[in-house]
């Protein structure tokens, strides 16, 4: 009935209630009739009331390929793939068809089965997105992290464009991956790193190998403990001091008992100490240090101050905290590895790590060595 009174007809099928879209017609069809006998009273005498001819016990019929004929292109409008599934249907896209299913009931087939609400097409939506947890199950080699951590690049690129100059020389003390040392080179710095695996090394001047272009000056890494970083490069005076070094022993990258991640902290701080006072020492007068660093808890859970230690031991090296900035790191699997823990430890996770910019000598004098900002 419409707002005025009067009786409206519709199409057979149609629940007025839903109007034209599947409304309770493909609800009914998805929900199978009630056997006429009590399920586990065995089958009845004239099979399945769902599939005529079919006892409950038979085995599903096999798939049917599809045939390479009805296949579409990949690339098409979504409304063509629409308009070409209702074709089989006897609809289009401005007028709904009605069919009878298997079962025998009728069923809307209209161009609405495959709009949301605001009229946009789902077909090229493949599902609902997985939750962290579905995706931790299905997938649980890409939870664990394999390897070491990678370097973001973006924050590399923006240290050496906002406190050095295109010709200044880096010092990286913790090199690690390659990632400071050929972002250097693109941006036309000097690059010298010192790391304590010979493995890591070869990786690196691996990765430069592919990923190097002619005129870019070459990263130099060289295997050696960052506590003898002067003796390692005694030809270099940095114009930048760029590091992120090991957060204790939170993530492992050798057994070298020289590793600073194999150490217990008071060894780790004192040790971690002197490596930051020889590195300052390298660096040239009237400029920057950044290093990045995020704050590690001990066996309590407690947190052990790991940010305000680099800060006193710059500091003790002759180098003044200029900025702080915090780099934001994604969520990724975090919500799944602190979703239980915090039931019975009450601990958050982090997902943000510290730029500490330091300055050893005048800024201004610093901030003028560094020229234009590009």
């Amino acid at each position: 009935m419409s707002p005025q009174g009067a009786l409206q007809p519709l199409p057979e099928g149609i629940d007025p209630g839903f109007e034209y879209a599947p409304g309770n017609a493909r609800l009914r069809s998805a929900i199978p009739p009630e056997r006429p006998d009590p399920i586990g009273g065995g089958p009845s005498s004239s099979g399945s009331v769902g599939l005529p001819n079919r006892r409950p016990s038979d085995p599903l019929p096999p798939p049917r390929p599809l045939p390479a004929s009805v296949v579409l292109p990949a690339g098409m409008a979504p409304q063509d793939y629409v308009g070409a599934f209702l074709e089989r249907f006897g609809a289009t896209l401005a007028e709904p068809a009605i069919v009878r299913d298997v079962i025998g009931e009728r069923l809307v087939v209209g161009a609405q089965l495959f709009q949301d609400a605001q009229g946009g097409w789902k077909v090229l939506t493949l599902g609902r997105k997985a939750t962290w947890a579905e995706f931790a199950q299905a997938h649980p080699d890409k939870i664990k992290q394999q390897g070491t951590s990678v370097f973001d690049p973006v924050l590399c690129e923006l240290v050496y464009r906002w406190f050095s100059a295109p010709g200044h020389l880096v010092l990286d003390p913790f090199a690690g991956g390659s990632v400071r040392g050929i972002v250097a080179a693109a941006t036309g710095r000097a690059y010298a790193g010192v790391d304590l695996r010979a493995e890591q090394i070869e990786a690196n001047d691996a990765q430069w190998a592919q990923l190097g272009q002619p005129g870019l000056p070459a990263p130099r890494w060289v295997q050696g403990d960052a506590l003898a970083v002067r003796r390692t490069l005694p030809d270099v005076q940095a114009d930048l001091l760029f590091s992120c070094p090991p957060y204790g022993n939170l993530e492992r990258y050798s057994d070298d008992k020289a590793d600073l991640s194999t150490m217990r902290y008071p060894r780790f701080l004192r040790t971690y100490r002197q490596i930051i006072k020889e590195a300052v020492a390298m660096l040239r007068q009237d400029r920057f240090a950044c290093f990045v660093v995020g704050d590690i808890r001990d066996t309590q859970g407690l947190y052990r101050g790991f940010v305000s230690d680099t800060i006193a031991a710059f500091r003790d090296a002759g180098a003044r905290l200029y900025n702080e900035a915090i780099l934001v790191t994604q969520a990724g699997s975090l919500p799944i590895r602190v979703g239980k823990g915090f039931e019975i430890s009450r601990k958050l996770g982090k997902t943000h790590q510290h730029v500490l910019v330091f300055v050893k000598g005048d800024p201004q004098r610093a901030t003028a060595a560094c020229g234009a900002v590009r």
